[in-house]
């Protein structure tokens, strides 16, 4: 299923798309396996599959020890494609998003990268340190095999930013809602609230670790 197409699914029974984020290979690439079938039997939407990657500038500490754990175990990209394509081969269908960074699919290639992805059964990507003024080879080589390239906008993103990411995003648009790396966060700020109310007829997915219900339903999930 695209991805779009469960975000409206999801929408139309009244609720959010819950979009759980996972490295592969932390503790050991089995227990990632098994993890991704748990999500997606108990509300994962859409799974987001993280690739560990050695310099994640974009994350906090959390996730720099999670990559430096799963590096040290020997995961290669070739792993996590592998981890989903087993996950698709145990007939689970719903939506999967790697996140990479951009030195690993230019390494790969990024036509073999996609290709790969597209294979394995990944329907989007994320890549945190491709500007979209940079992206037009990757998202050509994407969409030759039916891959999402999905980009991601903060409250710091200036409206003509934010025109050229709409213009060439698929999927969805993926909300940031905290100024720096990525970790646990107690609050929404109210900029995120007024970009979220300027996108509102986007699909979106907003990035929070930790959410009140109240804050949830100021947004309308």
């Amino acid at each position: 299923m695209r991805l779009a197409e469960k975000i409206r699914q999801v929408n139309r029974d009244g609720f959010g798309v819950h979009m759980p984020h996972v490295y592969v290979g932390d503790p050991c690439i089995g227990f990632t396996g098994k993890l991704l079938e748990v999500l997606a039997e108990n509300g994962g939407d859409i799974l987001e599959v993280g690739i560990p990657f050695s310099d994640p500038v974009a994350d906090g500490p959390t996730f720099q020890s999670v990559c430096e754990r799963a590096l040290d175990n020997g995961i290669t990209p070739s792993n996590c494609l592998d981890v989903v394509k087993n996950f698709r081969e145990k007939g689970y269908d719903n939506p999967v998003v790697l996140t990479t960074y951009y030195n690993i699919p230019f390494n790969m290639g990024l036509r073999e990268f996609s290709r790969k992805a597209s294979d394995a059964g990944v329907q989007g990507v994320i890549i945190p340190n491709m500007p979209v003024e940079e992206a037009e080879c990757f998202i050509e080589a994407a969409r030759e095999h039916g891959v999402d390239v999905i980009f991601q906008v903060a409250p710091t993103t200036t409206e003509e930013r934010l025109k050229k990411v709409a213009d060439v995003a698929k999927g969805f648009l993926y909300v940031i809602n905290v100024q720096g790396v990525t970790g646990a966060r107690k609050t929404i700020h109210q900029s995120t609230i007024n970009l979220i109310k300027m996108l509102k007829n986007t699909l979106i997915c907003l990035y929070s670790l930790v959410l009140v219900s109240l804050q949830l339903g100021m947004l309308g999930f």
